[in-house]
Order: C-alpha cells, then sequence, then structure tokens
C-alpha cells in the first residue's frame, strides 16, 4: 500500500488525474446503479418490466381486441394476478407489447368486468385509458338505465335550447 502511494506521489498531475479518473468512474457507477434501483421501485410492476407482464396476457389477446370476445378462464386469471395493481396493469395495457400486438386499450380495460370481477379497480385512470374507461363507463350506465338516461338527455337538450333561444332572440 506505502509503495502504491509512493508511485502515485511520486508522478504528480498525471497521478492527480488518475485519482479524479477513478473518482468520476466510481461517481458514474454508483449513480447507475442508484438509478436501477429507483427504477426498480417505481416501476409499477414491481420487478418484472410490463411488457414481460403483458407476455402473460397472451389468452386475452382475442378479447382485448373485440369488446364481444368471449373471455377464456385462462384471461381471467391472468388479468385477476395483474390487476391486483392497478398501475400495472394501466402499465401492461400501455406497454409496448400490448400496442405491437394489436390490444385495444379501451377494449382491454373491458376485460376485469367481463370475468366478472367484485373487486375491479373502478374508476381508475390511467394515461389514456382512464378516458376510455369513462366512456365505457358512461356507455354501460345509458344502456342499462335507457329509460331514465334518454329523459335526462331529453331534460338537459330542452334546458340547453332554452338557454340558447334567449340567447339568440
Amino acid at each position: 500500500m506505502n509503495a502504491l502511494i509512493f508511485i502515485f506521489h511520486k508522478k504528480g498531475k498525471t497521478t492527480m488525474k488518475f485519482i479524479y479518473f477513478v473518482g468520476l468512474v466510481v461517481v458514474v457507477v454508483s449513480a447507475f446503479g442508484i438509478e436501477k434501483s429507483v427504477y426498480g421501485a417505481n416501476n409499477a410492476c414491481g420487478k418484472s418490466s410490463p411488457d414481460n407482464e403483458a407476455m402473460k396476457l397472451a389468452p386475452c389477446a382475442v378479447a382485448a381486441q373485440d369488446e364481444k370476445a368471449a373471455v377464456s378462464d385462462s384471461c381471467c386469471l391472468q388479468v385477476k394476478k395483474i390487476g391486483q395493481n392497478p398501475s400495472c396493469l394501466c402499465s401492461v395495457l400501455l406497454s409496448n407489447t400490448a400496442k405491437s400486438s394489436g390490444i385495444k386499450p379501451e377494449i382491454a380495460i373491458t376485460i376485469p368486468k367481463r370475468c366478472n370481477f367484485e373487486n375491479r379497480p373502478v374508476g381508475y385512470k390511467c394515461g389514456l385509458v382512464g378516458s376510455y374507461e369513462y366512456k365505457y363507463r358512461v356507455r354501460e350506465r345509458m344502456t342499462s338505465d335507457s329509460k331514465s338516461c334518454k329523459a335526462r338527455i331529453s331534460r338537459g337538450k330542452d334546458s340547453l335550447e332554452q338557454r340558447l333561444g334567449h340567447i339568440t332572440t
């Protein structure tokens, strides 16, 4: 060790450059390690990437493209596992793997309901999926209670026409 210190001391400026270089390497390697651990901690799907989780949803391919397609038991099982973490499910639906396989997020988000999950996340918003989910849920409510919805729409339309009539006259 003393010999090493003596060599560094003897070389002067070159030694200082080397020490700075080693320090820089240590900082960069440490920063990379920290970044890697932070990514793992903030990753919506834990240690697995959303793209890897999307591969597990292969049994859902048809059901995620066609709203009228039957949802298989194996699809429901996988969605139930991933859906325990709603942010992971959203990340999976918006992943590159899901996009490249032709999954339509606005249809895929309906799978938990089509699997009849009682504890599915309702009103959960993520990326564009949230707006698709909202549109789907509104449409669902309108079809389930169409008489009252039509009455509300009619009242709203009449009210709007009255307001516009006051503005134009």
